[in-house]
């Protein structure tokens, strides 16, 4: 029931800051048309570029490492890998048989 309460108080309060942010004029333009304004200066759209470039450079050091943990397990590693997950579920049954 609190959560449902909780739940209906957010969408509310959503609600209204959407309102205000479209209907309601602040120093003769909406909020939504400052934040548009500012939006399509020069300087904010040198800062996605910056953000792009930068997001790009990082994905494309880590792609390596995603290459590198798709490849194929060997026989030992996979031995090595079902036993550590065996003995975890282990601790884990141990643990909630004592509760």
């Amino acid at each position: 029931m609190f959560r449902l309460i909780r739940l209906l108080i957010g969408v509310t309060v959503l609600a209204v800051v959407a309102y205000v942010a479209v209907a309601v004029p602040l120093g003769g333009k909406t909020l939504w048309e400052h934040l548009r304004s500012i939006a399509s200066t020069k300087e904010s759209q040198e800062l996605v570029d910056g953000v792009k470039h930068k997001a790009r450079e990082v994905i494309g050091r880590d792609a390596g490492l995603v290459r590198r943990t798709s490849d194929k397990l060997t026989g030992a590693e996979r031995k090595l890998l079902r036993r550590l997950i065996r003995d975890k579920l282990a601790e884990e049954d141990k643990r909630s048989s004592v509760r």
